[in-house]
């Protein structure tokens, strides 16, 4: 099991773009990320599942899904590479900042290394770097037609949408290992 909390930049369509995002919203955000983990380990394999929440200004970014990870020990100290597909959605839409009801969710896949020092037998801290690659879709957004806000006006516009976007992610790790 581990918990980790660092730092993650997000841009939802930095490889492709067809309207997931619109109007003043920004398709780019950076902030503070926390996640958790658990999983089994054979040997040097290991296979787990992870939970991530990035908390950013117009939204949360939430994923959960599986992973598998290559681990290398060197005494005391043990590198490691992690592969993984998960479900991504983002959270905490308000309808100030995105104009009305809407729900974007989709797919992702991520490739992570990092290092973790044991401190004992069963305590572990360490640093993981890793990048993801998110496929997002937008439903239509449902607006209030009595709103005349531009955001609203933005939204009822805007139809669906969907991007492909990337994160990168640095997080400090404290493990415990049974």
């Amino acid at each position: 099991m581990d918990g980790e909390a660092g730092y993650e930049y997000v841009g939802l369509e930095a490889i492709s773009s067809s309207g997931l995002t619109y109007g003043d919203i920004g398709p780019s955000a950076s902030g503070f990320v926390a996640g958790a983990g658990a999983g089994v380990r054979l040997l040097m394999f290991t296979v787990g599942a992870r939970f991530r929440a990035g908390m950013f200004e117009d939204f949360r970014l939430y994923t959960v899904g599986a992973e598998g990870g290559l681990r290398f020990p060197l005494g005391s100290f043990e590198p490691f590479v992690t592969l993984g597909a998960n479900y991504a959605f983002l959270g905490s839409l308000s309808e100030d900042t995105w104009g009305g009801d809407t729900s974007i969710r989709g797919f992702g896949a991520n490739l992570g290394a990092g290092i973790d020092g044991y401190l004992s037998s069963i305590f572990s801290i360490g640093l993981r770097l890793s990048g993801d690659i998110l496929v997002l879709s937008r439903t239509a957004v449902t607006t209030d037609p009595s709103s005349t806000s531009a955001q609203a006006l933005a939204a009822s516009k805007a139809g669906t949408g969907s991007g492909v976007g990337a994160a990168f992610t640095s997080t400090l790790v404290l493990g415990l290992h049974f």
